[in-house]
């Protein structure tokens, strides 16, 4: 009976090894659905080791180590078996080179994690898994503080699931870990004075807020949103410092405007994303979808972008849609960024200071998942060979 319980529980182990393989070659390859990206988000997410194992199978270094191991080990019927249910169907070729290299890496990956897999089940003991974690910071979530108009707050991180509290006519409510609403509880009534609330997302923090006339907004790190939780006037008006991504219920007889600084971006029913941090070196609104108009004067049609300079002179350029929205769908992408712009995003996202010992004039491509630890952030960075960076606490020091 323990021979057979034994089987159950490699095989177990054997499909999990599989899967994770198959999601991390995926991964590396960038070929996986949202819904496979999701699983492995969540299988990192799990433990620290999960986490580490990730950044090892990842690691270009580990995937030349791997091949040149297999080529030098006499065949072992562990290492055999997993060969043998080793099933990996190369892309199809664009070219010599953009096509063996992803094929001999997810092959590597494969084989690779699944021989860490049975190492871990079969031969190590728990005190040899104890291992010494480098200093990691771990990625922010959905954290935020809502302020109501009398100046009571409440950490929503803690607030349960359905409704906060009343104020006048609405119900605000936690629909989950990372969305409140607002909520009319009779229409009929008027709604009378606008009183406002304020959710704040902290650093290292995100969240989600449907507004009382239905519009969405998801706002980043270090940003927050002042509202009323009523619209009563003759618009609908909000102010935002720092990020937020807007999906604004269509209203014509009621304009949507954002107050960002000293600038207004004006709507009636569209998808948009404004940037106003205080350290960045220009507010930019990015359309996605629908018509905006910037401070009264610049109409943006869908996929620009206005840029907005401290004397609120703007400029409008073809936006790269995918590097700027690339936050809201969980991601960092950068393309031709200065180090600078990269890092300013990490000391929001992951809670920390950023030290330069050195001025980097490089720039960098690269695309991660903003659910991975600061460490494997930084290592696409290091890969270039001109930049290097240590962690003590929070924070993070640049160094050549």
């Amino acid at each position: 009976m323990m021979k057979d319980d034994d089987s159950i529980e490699r095989a177990k182990m054997d499909q999990l090894a599989f899967r994770v393989a198959y999601l991390i070659a995926g991964f590396l390859q960038e070929n996986l659905t949202e819904t496979e990206h999701q699983e492995l988000d969540d299988w990192i997410g799990e433990s620290m080791d999960n986490q580490r194992l990730f950044e090892d199978m990842t690691d270009p270094k580990n995937l030349e180590t791997w091949l040149k191991w297999r080529e030098n080990t006499p065949s072992v019927p562990t290492l055999d078996r997993l060969k043998s249910r080793l099933e990996f169907t190369p892309p199809a070729k664009k070219s010599v080179l953009r096509s063996f290299w992803p094929y001999v890496a997810a092959a590597s990956i494969l084989l690779g994690a699944a021989i860490t897999f049975e190492w871990i089940q079969n031969k190590a003991k728990p005190e040899n898994l104890v291992q010494t974690m480098p200093k990691d910071l771990l990625p922010g979530g959905n954290h935020a503080i809502l302020t109501l108009s009398d100046g009571r707050t409440i950490a929503l991180d803690s607030a349960g699931n359905g409704n906060l509290t009343q104020q006048g006519n609405v119900n605000i409510h936690k629909q989950d870990s990372g969305l409140i609403s607002y909520q009319v509880i009779n229409p009929s009534v008027s709604p009378g004075k606008e009183e406002y609330n304020t959710l704040t997302a902290p650093a290292g923090g995100q969240f989600r807020l449907i507004l009382p006339d239905g519009s969405n907004v998801l706002l980043n790190a270090g940003s927050s949103l002042k509202y009323p939780t009523v619209f009563s006037g003759k618009k609908r008006l909000v102010i935002l410092t720092g990020e937020g991504y807007f999906e604004v219920a269509k209203d014509p007889m009621f304009p949507f405007e954002v107050s960002a600084g000293t600038n207004t971006i004006q709507v009636l029913g569209t998808h948009f994303n404004i940037n106003a941090y205080a350290d960045e070196p220009a507010v930019r609104v990015t359309l996605e979808e629908g018509s905006v108009m910037v401070n009264q004067k610049t109409t943006l049609t869908p996929g620009w972008q206005a840029q907005i300079s401290p004397s609120t002179e703007v400029k409008t350029i073809k936006a790269d849609l995918e590097t700027e929205l690339a936050w809201k769908n969980d991601l960092f992408v950068f393309k031709q960024a200065p180090l600078d712009e990269v890092m300013r995003q990490v000391g929001r996202w992951y809670k920390c200071e950023v030290d330069f010992k050195t001025n980097i004039t490089d720039h960098f491509n690269f695309s991660v998942s903003r659910s991975v630890p600061v460490s494997k952030l930084l290592h696409f960075l290091e890969e270039t060979g001109s930049v290097h960076f240590s962690i003590e606490d929070k924070k993070i020091t640049v160094m050549q």
